[in-house]
């Protein structure tokens, strides 16, 4: 849609700081049409309000690192960890993206000057007291077929399957959780082991020493102590970097990577349970990234629709 006013002839109006010279038999309210003109962009324009749903605060992220429970590890990840917030931004841009495909085509105004004539109108006069003609346009595309429904109906299933990927990111990113956190109660009980046989070995060591000065054992025998106690020495430290691992892991996985070193594991191991194979068909239908890629799958479909649209 187009609408146009051409002026020519003499006369004086101005159109956003435009003056020029009209005829007053042809002379059509400018104010009137500036009224149409923003009128029609109002009319024209769709405005979208997204809601950002905040997070909910973490209950506590002052807990004591070395005595850190399984139960503080999750409030910790939950808040800090960098997949996880990814995989919100991600849903938050697939709902911007929604906003775009929801908005109508802005319309166009145009605006111009030509067939200027300098000896007609007052000819001791300024450039605005001359004759010319003036031309302003809007321009509105309407779209047919459906388009705007569909670009939109498309966004909504992108949106839930960013939805399910970001509740993927979080399962992955969950499991690495828990396998840390188990790492690390498990490299901690090795290491307590380790260090209580290589502090037992000392004692062996101070002991024989002591036969071996009063001749109830030999040298050999006492060599070959020294060399199990060094051996033993080893392991633990062997555990001790196995845990400084462990704590690593597990440190980057709840976003606290600069206190690594202080991080200790409070709980114990989780008690077993039985899962069935019903337990499990239900589980993988319902995983995440099952169904974000049906969503993905419904929005190709909407999309053909959309490349057939007229």
């Amino acid at each position: 849609m187009i609408a146009t006013v051409h002026t020519s002839g003499f006369g004086r109006t101005g159109f956003g700081g435009l003056s020029m010279a009209i005829c007053p038999d042809m002379m059509i309210s400018l104010r009137s049409f500036v009224h149409f003109v923003f009128a029609f962009l109002l009319g024209g324009l769709s405005v979208a309000a997204i809601g950002a749903e905040s997070l909910a605060d973490p209950a506590s992220l002052s807990s004591d690192l070395g005595q850190l429970t399984l139960r503080q590890a999750e409030i910790f990840f939950a808040a800090r960890n960098r997949e996880v917030q990814l995989g919100r931004r991600l849903v938050e841009g697939a709902e911007a993206d929604r906003v775009s495909a929801s908005a109508r085509p802005n319309p166009t105004v145009a605006a111009s000057t030509s067939k200027f004539n300098s000896r007609q109108g007052n000819y001791s006069g300024d450039l605005r007291e001359k004759q010319m003609d003036s031309v302003f346009g809007v321009q509105q595309l309407f779209e047919r077929g459906n388009k705007r429904e569909l670009r939109m109906g498309i966004a909504d299933y992108n949106i839930s399957a960013s939805r399910g990927e970001s509740a993927d990111i979080e399962r992955q990113q969950r499991v690495a959780l828990y396998s840390a956190y188990y790492d690390l109660v498990a490299a901690q009980e090795r290491l307590k082991i380790a260090g209580e046989t290589a502090a037992a070995y000392q004692k062996t060591i101070d002991a024989v020493e002591k036969r071996l000065k009063a001749g109830d054992i030999s040298a050999s025998d006492v060599a070959r102590i020294r060399v199990d106690a060094l051996r033993a020495q080893n392991d633990a430290r062997a555990a001790e970097a196995e845990r400084l691992k462990a704590q690593t892991q597990l440190a980057y996985t709840i976003g606290v990577e600069k206190d690594a070193a202080k991080l200790g594991a409070a709980d114990g191991w989780p008690a077993a349970s039985d899962v069935t194979a019903a337990d499990l068909e239900k589980i993988l239908s319902g995983r995440a990234d099952v169904q974000a890629a049906r969503a993905r799958i419904a929005a190709a479909e909407k999309g053909r629709d959309l490349a057939r649209a007229l």
